[in-house]
């Protein structure tokens, strides 16, 4: 586990009936140019497991499995 500098986004969403319309490829790309202009050499984010378009989407994008997130909830 290394600790640098990088970017993250937190969220991003594309309603159902704008999707596959290359909107999602098009934010993603001026999002990149933007940590590019800052220097970022890195660039994480969450996704949902149970989203597999979301899954789908950011692996087309070229990002990489790194780290697995795991919840408890207290009753």
């Amino acid at each position: 586990y290394l600790l640098e500098k990088h970017g993250s986004i937190y969220d991003m969403f594309v309603t159902l009936e704008h999707r596959r319309k290359g909107i999602g490829k098009r934010l993603w790309q001026e999002d990149l140019k933007w940590f590019k202009l800052l220097g970022i050499k890195r660039v994480e984010l969450s996704i949902v497991p149970t989203n597999p378009e979301s899954s789908s989407f950011w692996k087309k994008q070229g990002f990489h499995d790194y780290m697995h997130k795991l919840y408890f909830e207290i009753e």
